[in-house]
């Protein structure tokens, strides 16, 4: 079975948002996806998962946007627990050395399934969020939002190292000088 990791880079900068709180009933052979506490979903086959990992990864898309431009609203940078000044957003974004789809590519090419969720047949989303310090690098990477409570641990694992084994980037720019910018990409994992 050729594996496929499908990697979606947002446009802009997306701030830390709380998750969409769905959860999986696996008390049946098929799998079951709470959406709504009236509404279950039956993702029985590979394209209905699928189409509940689209639509679920954009409605997330859609909040952790709307969140960030509220706190964007209200002042457009804050402190981390070490003093540092992180902007949510800056004049000039900080941009990986070839473009988004350079950084697809890459993610592309060094994202390794996990060996558990093939097997299992696993698929879902995070969202991995992250700061392009003023030199380039990615630092504090966390996986902040996924497209149901039960993603596998083993996506979350593998987006974090991936993300944290990413080249030095171009760093954002504030008044022509660099500064550390929080950034987000969703990562989708899917079995072809």
């Amino acid at each position: 079975m050729k594996k496929n990791i499908k990697v979606f880079a947002l446009i802009g900068v997306l701030f830390l948002a709380q998750s969409c709180g769905t959860k999986t009933d696996k008390s049946s052979e098929e799998t079951k996806v709470e959406v709504t506490p009236t509404e279950t979903v039956n993702l029985s086959s590979i394209e209905q998962r699928r189409a509940f990992i689209k639509k679920d990864s954009a409605m997330i898309a859609e909040k952790r946007m709307k969140a960030w431009n509220e706190m964007y609203a209200k002042t457009p940078t804050y402190t981390n627990p070490t003093g540092t000044v992180i902007y949510r957003k800056a004049e000039v974004n900080p941009v990986f050395v070839g473009g988004d789809r350079a950084m697809r590519k890459f993610l592309r090419d060094n994202i390794v399934y996990p060996e558990q969720a093939e097997k299992d047949e696993l698929e879902g989303a995070v969202f991995v969020d992250f700061v392009v310090g003023v030199d380039g690098t990615v630092s504090n990477i966390e996986v902040t939002d996924a497209t149901s409570a039960d993603v596998d641990q083993a996506f979350r694992t593998e987006a974090v190292r991936v993300v944290g084994s990413m080249p030095k980037w171009t760093p954002g720019r504030q008044n022509d000088k660099p500064v550390n910018v929080k950034y987000s990409i969703p990562i989708t994992f899917q079995i072809i």
